[in-house]
């Protein structure tokens, strides 16, 4: 049946906030499913803050998270709270407050009144602004307004019990809620950080994006690695040869000393991120991206909020007492996320990175197992190494079709293709001049020393 639209009493608790374009209009839209005979299942939006004043609201948020098949502690009511206290782009507009849109299952209650049942799936969006040099690297003096899909999903159950609604079908309900608010807000963009080609959202931007949104994935799509915990240990180890097993075993036995330590309550969080940054400041990602834990006030809060949730799950690698290395992630429902990673490089030779991904796997296949380890976006060999299960993602951009953000966009795509084009050929150069100096030695008489490029030849 066609969606119809509820208009509900604006002084309700549970009310959702003015539709754009209507500010003394309340509305919703409404999909009713006759085989499930006593309720129908309604997309709703509230101001984030509306929520977060509200203890039932949050307390329905909080139990579809743990519910969610797909469910993730960036989603998770307090870290969005803290998210928000510390997000650069903060408009005064109401139009950009952050919103929450949700899908509620309503059944009839006493006396013919509504009832506010419990949530089948959740989004939250909050304002974004960035600016076209990012996007293009190049000059450009321009700024586009738009939306970010917090955590890059929506969080659903895996079916609607009550409605029989798939959750593919509760996706596109989200979505479409969602494109209608970028679209009234007059939003340049939605993005949807890391954006999983198996998850029903990918099936539902590029199936519902219509006439007035074109879809762009400016750096392209790029592997996704996981790993499917639900075999136990002698399950997941099995996949590995004996060779390769016998080798972890060298490895292990060159460093005896070694100590790993799960940190999950919240106070020991000050003590994980004093370490972990102290790590962080000799890694090469640190070299290559900038200092990726900072133990500022804004990792305090943030890290603090999913540690009291009950959602923090990372991890301190050591040896001799002294840590070397960390790994940031957390655990809500059935999937742990990865989400930073490091060692001092001055420990290298011990490979702290393999060792510290073997302890910990070893950790979670005893300990609060989950169903997935999830490596998140971007190739790596270890990532193949340990991964069993493999898919692609990436961060897509939803676009207003006509106007200067599309030609943005298209403008980057054309750039990252040159600039990728480029990567390729210094790449190729570099194994050509490699593979011509291998060569060029192979043909110098024993005891021949070769000039170094900055010796004189003569």
């Amino acid at each position: 049946m066609p969606a119809l639209i509820e208009n509900l009493p604006s002084n309700s608790s549970t009310a959702t906030g003015p539709a754009v374009g209507s500010p003394h209009n309340i509305t919703s839209a409404t999909h009713h499913h006759p085989q499930s005979g006593d309720g129908t299942l309604v997309v709703r939006q509230l101001p984030l803050e509306q929520v977060l004043a509200d203890a039932e609201l949050q307390a329905r948020w909080v139990d579809l998270l743990h519910k969610a098949e797909n469910g993730y502690a960036i989603l998770h009511p307090e870290h969005v709270a803290t998210e928000w206290k510390f997000w650069s782009y903060r408009p005064d507009s109401s139009m950009w407050q952050p919103r929450v849109i949700f899908q509620e299952h309503h059944g009839p209650g006493q006396h013919g009144k509504v009832h506010h049942g419990q949530w089948e799936s959740l989004a939250v969006l909050l304002p974004r602004q960035i600016t076209a040099r990012r996007l293009t690297h190049l000059p450009l003096p321009v700024q586009l307004q738009g939306w970010h899909l917090v955590g890059g999903q929506i969080l659903r159950t895996s079916t609607n019990t009550a409605c029989f609604e798939p959750a593919s079908s509760s996706t596109r309900a989200i979505f479409s809620a969602i494109k209608q608010h970028v679209d009234q807000s007059r939003g340049d963009f939605l993005q949807i950080e890391d954006l999983d080609v198996d998850d029903p959202l990918y099936g539902a931007v590029q199936s519902l994006s219509g006439t007035g949104f074109e879809v762009h994935v400016p750096y392209g799509d790029r592997a996704r690695w996981r790993i499917d915990l639900r075999g136990g240990s002698a399950g997941y180890w099995s996949k590995f040869s004996s060779k390769t097993r016998n080798g972890f075993k060298r490895k292990q036995k060159k460093c005896p000393s070694r100590q790993l330590e799960c940190i999950t309550h919240p106070q020991d969080v000050p003590r994980f991120l004093e370490a972990a940054s102290e790590i962080s400041k000799h890694t090469w990602q640190t070299h290559e991206l900038g200092l990726r834990i900072k133990n500022d006030p804004r990792d305090q809060a943030i890290y603090g909020a999913i540690a009291e949730a009950g959602l923090f799950r990372s991890y301190l690698w050591s040896i001799d007492g002294r840590p070397v290395a960390f790994l940031v992630g957390n655990q809500a429902a059935e999937t742990f996320h990865y989400e930073e990673v490091g060692f001092h490089e001055d420990f290298a030779d011990y490979s702290p990175g393999l060792l510290m991904l073997i302890d910990v796997l070893n950790d979670m296949l005893v300990v609060n197992t989950p169903r997935w380890f999830d490596f998140g976006g971007g190739d790596a060999e270890y990532k193949r190494i340990f991964g069993n299960d493999q898919s692609s993602s990436g961060t897509t951009w939803l676009v207003r079709r006509h106007g200067l953000a599309s030609g943005i966009f298209h403008t980057a795509l054309a750039v990252n293709l040159i600039r990728q084009q480029g990567a390729r050929l210094r790449d190729y150069c570099k194994e050509r001049k490699r593979l011509q100096k291998n060569n060029l030695q192979k043909d110098v008489p024993p005891g021949l020393n070769l000039p170094t490029g900055d010796e004189n030849p003569s």
